[in-house]
């Protein structure tokens, strides 16, 4: 957390003074690609470098492509265009865990729109859009399992069979692998400047667009 240091010098009765004051502040990340913290995504070739889940395992790099998420590409769903990261190619960064971070996200628009998936039983918290006149919303966030439990009433943008763990690729075949879309009403009379995630570790976000 960066620390924000004020210091006044002056000179009562032609003495020299100094006061200073000190205070933490939570400056945003420049953008969604400044934030990246985690590797989620591994190629086929090399399925020990990236760890989504905590245990080693990651989604695989060919198999989402396959199935429309291309490195660097954009991809459309649910009204929203996203880009891919240009990362997730496999051993890279690739994804945005939630610590309570506040990301520049500019944007106008009706809906905040997310490309993200969770690594526990109850991902999600409180999400705070920030708007440009210095007003803010706050909604609740709150993303499924990548797999195995169900998956409600949350769409799924991609679904792929396997995953990638120490163990070599395509491993569970016939488990479903999930990236999700999730959707929030924004204020298309205002600007959108920012957006602070939850802070819960695992919420992954690999995208995101206002529109």
């Amino acid at each position: 957390m960066p620390t924000v240091v004020a210091v006044a010098d002056y000179e009562p009765g032609g003495r020299d003074r100094r006061a200073e004051s000190s205070a933490d502040t939570l400056l945003p990340f420049a953008s969604l690609l400044a934030a990246v913290d985690k590797t989620g995504i591994s190629d086929d070739a090399d399925t020990t470098a990236a760890d989504l889940d905590g245990g080693g395992s990651s989604f695989s790099a060919q198999a989402l492509a396959a199935s429309g998420l291309v490195p660097g590409e954009t991809f459309a769903f649910g009204g929203s265009v996203f880009t891919w990261p240009s990362a997730a190619t496999g051993g890279e960064a690739d994804n945005v865990t939630g610590h309570g971070q506040s990301i520049l996200l500019p944007g106008q628009g009706s809906r905040l729109a997310l490309l993200a998936t969770g690594t526990g039983s109850s991902a999600g918290g409180p999400l705070t859009v920030r708007y440009t006149d210095g007003t803010s919303e706050t909604v609740s966030m709150s993303v499924p399992n990548w797999c195995c439990p169900p998956t409600g009433e949350t769409p799924v943008a991609v679904r792929v069979k396997g995953k990638n763990t120490p163990a070599g690729p395509g491993q569970y075949p016939t488990v479903e692998y999930r990236v999700y879309y999730l959707e929030f009403a924004v204020d298309p009379g205002r600007t959108v400047q920012a957006v602070t995630l939850p802070d819960d570790s695992t919420v992954h976000v690999f995208s995101a667009a206002v529109s």
